[in-house]
């Protein structure tokens, strides 16, 4: 090879494979760990869903607390009815006592719903985080994709200026000037493209997270690169533990069951006890022998309720149909988890297949290529045709790396949050 086609092809080497380098941050960069950690922080949504947590606890807690005491107040008179003499006035003071332990079931029924809610919070949560990811990832490929497009203008105009001075030579026609010429507008259009999908990825992304556009104008990928091997089996297990949505269905379900037994206790009535004191007047006899007497009485009052057994016998019907679709849901949902577990991570081992082969064989030979067929252009021996389509090749299959390692990224993604953890990386290995 020529001194010159080596020294052209490790310039490409240099410009390619550290692309974000033509994007570099200059000032205080945000990663995405600072981003999730802000979107967590942040996030509307989010905030509304704690929000509504609290209105779970407080229903956990008065689920648990004694029915109010009643009180009661009474005034009898004859005034009206022409007994002047005679009136009655009590005062009273009762309660519902809960039989069979309903109030331990609702309770119970109670804590699981809001065990439930935090588990849901918690999976919003795992959500966000694999949003923010998802938007991330496609943030740092529109980046990329832009440093490639306008890398690719740079050897667009290049090849115009050697079109032109073989023009100016005599050994070209100026036709060929004018095709070089419409590969670099072409290569601006694609600049022009790339700038307005990262500009609305920047902005997506900024919502979700939940600052100004303005603050992502400095981002690092700082993405790890490969990980350890993937243990399939022991990620389903972790997952089957850990993933919060599965816990809050399980917690909804044990919820459920509580809610059967005390619709079942509900079918025996409460009991309503209380003491109440009377305080009487009356007159009896006439004229001189009217005599006024008082009485004061002590009572207790007892009364129990009698349920109807249609409606009881609803309600039971009721729970345990939301029993069973419970149990249903945790199965499906289960079953659910072990399939992307098991997609994720045969995703991944593929974009990692794909990563080995671009970086081992596809792009050193491609940048070689390229090199060849330019400096072959520049001494005269190859038309520009073979350039211009040298060069669309060499662009396209960039652009195809680039999608195989947003591939990888996002695949890593999705694994952690179908497993409902943080997986362990290497460092170093992100392009």
């Amino acid at each position: 090879m020529k001194p010159t086609t080596l020294g052209i092809v490790a310039c490409l080497l240099v410009s390619f494979f550290p692309l974000a380098a033509l994007a570099a941050p200059t000032g205080d960069t945000l990663t995405l760990s600072r981003l999730v950690t802000d979107a967590l922080r942040s996030n509307g949504e989010l905030l509304a869903l704690r929000d509504e947590l609290g209105i779970a606890e407080a229903e956990a807690v008065r689920a648990g607390l004694h029915p109010d005491p009643v009180l009661e107040l009474g005034l009898d008179t004859g005034d009206l009815t022409g007994s002047s003499g005679e009136d009655r006035y009590s005062v009273g003071l009762s309660r519902e006592f809960l039989t069979f332990g309903k109030r331990r079931l609702r309770g119970a029924v109670a804590d699981k719903g809001f065990a439930a809610v935090r588990e849901q919070v918690r999976n919003a949560e795992r959500l966000l985080v694999l949003d923010v990811k998802a938007r991330f990832h496609g943030l740092i490929l529109a980046r990329e994709r832009l440093a490639l497009a306008r890398k690719a203008m740079a050897l667009d105009h290049e090849l115009v200026s050697i079109a032109e001075e073989r023009f100016q030579a005599g050994d070209i026609a100026e036709i060929e000037v004018s095709m070089a010429r419409v590969e670099e507008n072409r290569a601006q259009e694609r600049v022009i493209a790339a700038e307005t999908e990262v500009a609305s990825l920047r902005a997506g992304l900024a919502q979700t997270v939940g600052l100004p556009a303005e603050a992502l104008l400095e981002i690092t990928d700082g993405m790890p690169g490969g990980g350890s091997a993937i243990d399939t089996a022991a990620l389903e297990e972790q997952a089957l533990r850990l993933r919060p949505d599965l816990k809050a269905l399980m917690l909804a379900k044990e919820g459920s069951s509580a809610a059967v037994e005390l619709a079942r206790a509900e079918r025996w009535p409460n009991v309503i006890a209380g003491i109440v004191y009377s305080h009487e007047r009356s007159t009896e006899g006439e004229g001189a022998q009217e005599e006024r007497t008082t009485d004061e009485l002590l009572g207790l009052r007892l009364s129990v309720s009698l349920p109807a057994p249609s409606r009881r016998e609803a309600l039971l019907r009721e729970a345990m149909a939301r029993q069973s679709a419970g149990e249903r849901r945790v199965t499906s949902l289960r079953a659910a988890v072990v399939r992307e577990v098991e997609t994720a991570t045969s995703r991944l081992a593929a974009a990692e297949n794909a990563l080995r082969l671009y970086r081992a064989d596809i792009l050193p030979r491609l940048e070689e290529n390229l090199a060849t067929v330019r400096e072959a252009y520049r001494l005269g021996e190859t038309g520009i045709l073979n350039v211009i389509e040298e060069q669309h090749r060499h662009y396209q299959v960039n652009s195809d790396y680039l999608a195989a390692l947003h591939g990888r990224n996002l695949a890593v993604a999705q694994l952690e949050a179908a497993a409902g953890i943080e997986l362990a990386h290497k460092e170093g290995d992100n392009r």
